[in-house]
């Protein structure tokens, strides 16, 4: 009975550079177990081959995490320190962001340095360049760059982020964050008997989100009414000053300007008076996918 078995002889023998790099040659031998060595040499086509193979799986491995991390699921919401319990504790980290895009490679957001969450209060700009999994972006101030800062995708729910700013005191900061729910809301009360609590809404330059309304209950009760992803995390609170007591009565949305843009409208009422007056707010899309309220 005749076997055959190829064994690999030298496994490369390096020397020849190229366009490529170092070409390899590889030799094989074919065995007969009766009649001994039959010779038969895959010259230097197949190491240059396998140079080839070798760099293309570099290269896709290097460039795999692009391809495969849906970045989608880091923008539009408010992303806050990680440690911050939210509710009772002041948040003290003092620096949350929101990435607004990424296309191509480049990156764009807000964000605040002042203590103040949500993107409604953000009006200072970032921008980046995309680096596999990070992206390295200037933050700019009134006087132009201000400093920088250096994000890490780690897992959907966190990044990392190293900032340095050099407005005022020079201040260099490190922290996890993750999104900004309505979990981290202080005194939040969803009252699920209300007259209004939660609808699902298509809004253009969004996408799916719900439209959640509820009650602050401290001091004085008011009501307030967020926009937000099926995870609850916040991407958008519509603040205004809501009347003590009132609730809301129902959520809409609509162009009602005619701009093109879907606008948000808000209808809030007093549900313990009888002949209860009812009040609408208008919160106007801008060109930049927030949202402002035109009395």
């Amino acid at each position: 009975m005749r076997w055959l078995c190829l064994r690999q002889r030298k496994v490369a023998r390096c020397g020849d550079k190229g366009a490529l790099g170092t070409a390899c040659t590889f030799q094989w031998i074919i065995f007969d177990m009766e009649d001994g060595c039959v010779g038969v040499r895959i010259g230097r086509v197949l190491g240059v081959l396998c140079c080839i193979g070798i760099l293309l799986y570099i290269a896709a491995y290097r460039l795999g995490d692009n391809r495969t991390i849906d970045y989608g699921q880091y923008l539009r919401k408010t992303w806050v320190v990680d440690a911050w319990h939210g509710g009772e504790d002041r948040y003290h980290a003092c620096f949350s962001f929101v990435i607004m895009d990424i296309k191509d490679g480049f990156v764009e957001g807000l964000y605040d340095a002042t203590g103040y969450i949500g993107l409604n209060h953000m009006r200072r700009k970032f921008q980046g360049k995309m680096k596999g999994q990070a992206v390295e972006c200037s933050l700019y101030g009134a006087s132009g760059i201000i400093g920088m800062m250096e994000l890490t995708f780690l897992e959907e729910n966190q990044i990392e982020g190293v900032i340095i700013i050099d407005e005022g005191a020079h201040r260099s900061l490190k922290f996890t964050f993750r999104p900004y729910s309505l979990y981290d809301v202080k005194d939040l009360y969803i009252n699920p008997s209300g007259n209004f609590t939660r609808k699902s809404a298509e809004i253009d330059t969004w996408g799916e989100v719900n439209l959640v309304a509820g009650i602050i209950d401290g001091y004085k009760s008011y009501p307030a009414v967020f926009m937000t992803d099926a995870s609850d995390n916040i991407l958008f609170r519509f603040e205004s000053g809501y009347q003590t007591a009132s609730e809301i009565y129902d959520v809409s949305v609509d162009d009602y300007d005619g701009d093109g843009l879907d606008d948000v409208r808000i209808v809030n009422y007093f549900p313990y008076e009888e002949d209860s007056i009812y009040i609408d707010r208008t919160f106007y899309q801008t060109e930049e996918g927030l949202f402002e309220e035109k009395r």
